[in-house]
């Protein structure tokens, strides 16, 4: 059974518990698959949460981050994956290319542990090669 790791652009979508995205998600635990999200990806959807400026829809939207904290497991960024996440980092930038430090945890972690990465992000493009993508919001 395959393990995903969930990008932001992902994650974010599960606040709203009507989104076509939880159907594949549900689909893919009852395979047998897990589903996990990064420290990183709790930050940055926190973070959008945190930024709502109208109280009642912020306090929805942070039951809602805690509801699908509930449902998905969350993955712990290794000393070995932070390493690699510079490295990626360092090269990409030699190659005048950039991801940033949030993208290449995950592109770390999914490579370290075998997992594949659920993004809609082409920033991970030049990964390509060794990093195995899906986009479930096609």
């Amino acid at each position: 059974m395959a393990t995903y790791l969930l990008d932001t652009n992902h994650a974010s979508r599960l606040l709203d518990p009507t989104h076509s995205l939880w159907d594949r998600i549900e689909a893919a635990v009852e395979d047998g698959h897990e589903i996990l999200v990064s420290p990183g990806v709790v930050a940055e959807v926190q973070f959008g949460v945190e930024a709502t400026g109208d109280p009642a829809l912020r306090r929805r939207r942070d039951e809602a981050l805690t509801t699908v904290l509930g449902q998905l497991g969350v993955c712990p960024l290794s000393l070995p994956a932070a390493r690699l996440a510079g490295q990626l980092r360092g090269r990409l930038r030699r190659q005048g290319l950039q991801l940033d430090a949030v993208d290449a945890h995950l592109a770390a972690i999914a490579l370290m542990e075998g997992m594949v990465l659920v993004t809609s992000d082409r920033d991970f493009a030049p990964l390509a090669g060794d990093l195995v993508t899906e986009d479930w919001l096609d």
